[in-house]
């Protein structure tokens, strides 16, 4: 499997950009019965997504995008983080890849590139909710040595080990 190379750049806060238009239609084109699925919601990206800040804002409590970019600049995922209030050192996300790129290697790619990343750095702690019959997302949490917390089937925590 090719080993692939990500940058993570703000995702656009205007609706109307090329790369935020294509991560709401990846989100949208779901359908509601496969969001709940694997996402436990039937919001539209753009309802679901509406309170982005501008990374400006970071580590305030909000929610913040990132665009995954491979090396010939192509859009290839994306990562929504929520930064929340009285937790500043914990950043829970979601993210997905481009559907006709899926299972080649793109998703561990851009969790490695979160969790190296300088403007992810007051993180100490990373939280993803994946549900068990998601299996390639669960494979992807494992990969990048994500662990499900020892109370639930569903959440995997990555915590930073002290340098």
């Amino acid at each position: 499997m090719e080993t692939f190379e990500v940058q993570l750049r703000e995702l656009p806060l205007d609706k109307d950009h090329p790369d935020r238009k294509a991560a709401a239609h990846w989100w949208d084109s779901l359908g509601d019965e496969r969001r709940v699925e694997l996402m436990g919601t039937t919001m539209p990206f753009d309802s679901a997504f509406q309170e982005l800040e501008v990374h400006a804002k970071l580590p305030n409590p909000g929610q913040y995008g990132w665009a995954a970019y491979d090396t010939d600049g192509n859009l290839v995922g994306y990562i929504i983080g929520l930064a929340k209030k009285g937790f500043p050192e914990e950043m829970s996300f979601d993210y997905q890849v481009d559907p006709d790129r899926q299972g080649i290697g793109i998703g561990p790619a851009m969790l490695r590139e979160m969790l190296r990343d300088a403007q992810f750095s007051q993180f100490e702690t990373f939280c993803c909710r994946v549900f068990p019959h998601n299996t390639q997302s669960v494979r992807v949490m494992e990969k990048v040595g994500f662990v499900l917390r020892e109370d639930s089937d569903r959440d995997f925590w990555y915590t930073r080990q002290p340098s």
